[in-house]
């Protein structure tokens, strides 16, 4: 029971992890040729998609042993999520992606 508990300890601080750990997860050239437009749709779909595996840590947690379960099974997931949109976020600015007109819609 208590490398049960240890390992539990272990990899639960594995859940704050720095942009550092993140950026080892994402290949830095992955958003180089993305246009505003691209960058948009690709953080709602990461932000999407960070929230859905969210969820599904929150729940594994509830469970029996749950954080080290929740880190194992959706803990990769989590740290390459938020890497790829950091990395996004960078893109997003770097292109000056805010000032930019918004196009309107075609009629």
């Amino acid at each position: 029971m208590i490398v049960v508990a240890g390992c539990a300890a272990a990899l639960a601080g594995c859940a704050g992890t720095s942009a550092t750990m993140n950026d080892a997860f994402v290949d830095p050239s992955s958003y180089d040729y993305y246009d505003c437009k691209q960058l948009a749709s690709e953080r709602t779909s990461l932000t999407q998609r960070i929230a859905e595996n969210q969820r599904l840590m929150d729940k594994a947690r509830t469970g029996v042993a749950g954080g080290a379960v929740a880190a194992v099974a959706y803990g990769n997931e989590d740290i390459s999520l938020n890497g790829k949109l950091q990395l996004v976020n960078r893109m997003w600015q770097k292109n000056r992606c805010d000032q930019q007109p918004v196009a309107a819609p075609a009629r």
